[in-house]
């Protein structure tokens, strides 16, 4: 008796135990499996800000390379810069025009000589003007087109004003007329340039 008694207690105990322990695992599976879900969100999240954070690091580095592989000035500096450059352009070209009637002459006069020196210098001046903050840092990108043009337009014009001077000092006429026709083509050209 004392068998089937501790036997139909120990089923009882086990029975009783049983279902209660299934759901304690349940409960601790559903715990387990939101913990799990909650980790996942917070991987997820962790790698978003990681890649976010990469790539705010990568335009940082892309920024400091570009300034410190090239300075690039402003619009407004590069503005300043050209306004600068075309004030002392307008009067070497007002100076040339007075005097392009008696270069034609070929007359060897000195004053003349002397104006065209100092057209050819204001020139170079005006060159040097515009080319200075170029020496450290490049064109900003919206003038970098005008830049090679205008580039373009001193390299000429200053062969033009030197074959012109050169010209007039030894009365030759054709390298006068050559100088005038490129001086023309660069008058041409810097009224081609578009500022957009």
């Amino acid at each position: 008796m004392k068998k089937i008694f501790l036997l139909l207690s120990t089923s009882l105990l086990l029975t009783a135990c049983g279902p209660s322990e299934a759901e304690q695992l349940t409960k601790e599976k559903n715990t387990l499996s939101k913990e799990v879900e909650h980790l996942k969100e917070k991987v997820e999240n962790e790698k978003t800000k990681h890649i976010s954070k990469n790539n705010t690091l990568n335009n940082i580095e892309n920024e400091l390379k570009q300034a410190k592989s090239g300075n690039t000035i402003t619009n407004d500096l590069y503005t300043q810069n050209f306004k600068a450059y075309t004030t002392q352009l307008a009067t070497a070209f007002k100076t040339y025009s007075d005097i392009e009637g008696k270069i034609d002459q070929l007359k060897g006069d000195v004053m003349v000589s002397d104006r065209l020196s100092e057209v050819k210098q204001t020139i170079d001046d005006a060159v040097q003007t515009y080319e200075a903050p170029f020496k450290k840092a490049n064109p900003p990108k919206t003038f970098e087109d005008i830049h090679e043009q205008i580039q373009d337009a001193n390299k000429h014009m200053k062969i033009a004003i030197s074959k012109i001077k050169k010209g007039y000092d030894k009365k030759d006429k054709t390298l006068v007329s050559e100088g005038k026709a490129t001086l023309q083509k660069v008058i041409d050209q810097f009224n081609e340039i578009q500022f957009q």
